[in-house]
């Protein structure tokens, strides 16, 4: 990554093709706070794409690099991988760990507890529905399975 940052690289997720690299940093030009960047994958061209946000977990990215999917600690957000048309998906809990569907039309997340539920829902934000106890989760690449962490261990569930 580029050296010329001060600042710490957090939650860097690769575009689908590999050529980007988004990521978030917590910068002070005038106050603290959380912006996202993309760069070239040789930490060239860094551009900042948002900034003000809590990003609680890692970026995640469609599989056609057209969209950036994040959570702070209340709410889901998808993004234009430019940084425009930001929406807020309202979920019932507090989402953690988001990640989006290899075909662009869910997201899963889990919730922050002892025990942790996972939830999938509608790119929309439509059909939100528990799944299953655990943390972590992930779809497969056919998107047939999410693997998930639970208290000691790995699994995987249909859904």
């Amino acid at each position: 990554l580029a050296a010329n940052n001060e600042y710490p690289y957090k939650h860097l997720a690769f575009s689908p093709d590999g050529t980007k690299i988004y990521f978030n940093a917590y910068i002070n030009n005038t106050k603290w706070s959380n912006v996202i960047y993309v760069m070239n994958s040789d930490g060239t061209y860094q551009l900042q794409l948002y900034e003000d946000i809590n990003i609680a977990d890692y970026l995640s990215i469609s599989p056609d690099g057209s969209k950036i999917v994040y959570n702070d600690y209340h709410n889901l957000y998808v993004m234009n991988s430019d940084g425009s048309g930001i929406t807020q998906i309202e979920t019932a809990i507090k989402p953690r760990n988001s990640h989006i569907s290899h075909n662009g039309a869910k997201i899963v997340y889990s919730i922050y507890s002892i025990t942790g539920d996972i939830y999938i829902i509608d790119i929309n934000g439509s059909n939100e529905r528990k799944i299953h106890r655990g943390f972590k989760p992930t779809f497969s690449p056919d998107d047939s399975k999410i693997a998930f962490s639970g208290s000691y261990l790995y699994e995987t569930v249909n859904y």
